[in-house]
């Protein structure tokens, strides 16, 4: 099954426009759930007509409006929880390993560069935590003085859901959950490529080396998809 789907991947990345790419390989790894957070409307992955209310690490507030939308940065966005125990992790470190490999081209000068982490689980997710979690998993990344700037969000539960149905993000939560409980939920595990004006453009999984993805984003910025 994994290698199936890490085929399916690469496949999706490689043929497919990103919007339909992403619909095909999330649909593929959740078959009978797919979207069960998000309306089935064909609304562009992010513009959905959903609204939302999202503080931030650095102390600033966003809403469905803003989002991302700074005219500055390209974004590597990401949905997970700080308790998470490896999967969250191991992407935020895979962003930062695409950010150091952007860092080591030559176009990085032209390239302004976030990590947007939304938690799905603002129960247990305080601003505090996802701040601590973002810099222990990025610490390496963030010691060697590379300008990207890693950025933790979290909303209420409206908000949670409302920026999940508009990102088409899967997620679940065990009926018995209680915010003293430890315990572990299911969503999509997708890292999004996010323009300066806030629109997705394309999305990585850990599959994709790196560099690979960091040359995407060179072509990306560099107008190459621009239809």
């Amino acid at each position: 099954m994994v290698r199936v789907a890490l085929w399916m991947g690469r496949f999706a990345g490689a043929v497919l426009p990103p919007m339909v790419a992403y619909h095909t390989y999330h649909t593929f790894l959740y078959p009978s759930s797919a979207y069960s957070s998000s309306p089935t409307g064909l609304h562009p992955i992010g513009q959905g007509p959903q609204e939302y209310t999202l503080h931030a690490t650095d102390s600033t507030t966003v809403t469905s409006h803003t989002f991302l939308k700074d005219n500055k940065h390209w974004s590597l966005l990401y949905f997970g929880f700080a308790k998470c125990a490896e999967i969250c992790p191991s992407n935020v470190r895979y962003m930062a390993d695409v950010s150091k490999a952007l860092g080591a081209g030559p176009s990085r000068e032209n390239i302004s560069l976030a990590v947007a982490f939304v938690t799905l689980d603002p129960h247990r997710d305080s601003l505090s935590q996802l701040e601590a979690f973002l810099k222990q998993h990025s610490a390496q990344y963030l010691s060697e003085g590379l300008p990207t700037r890693f950025l933790g969000y979290r909303g209420d539960d409206a908000s949670t859901k409302a920026i999940a149905q508009s990102w088409k993000v899967y997620f679940s939560v065990p009926d018995d959950a209680t915010p003293e409980s430890e315990y572990q939920m299911d969503h999509s595990s997708f890292v999004f490529l996010v323009s300066p004006k806030g629109k997705f453009v394309d999305f990585f999984t850990k599959d994709m080396p790196p560099e690979q993805a960091a040359d995407k984003i060179r072509l990306h910025a560099a107008g190459c998809y621009d239809s």
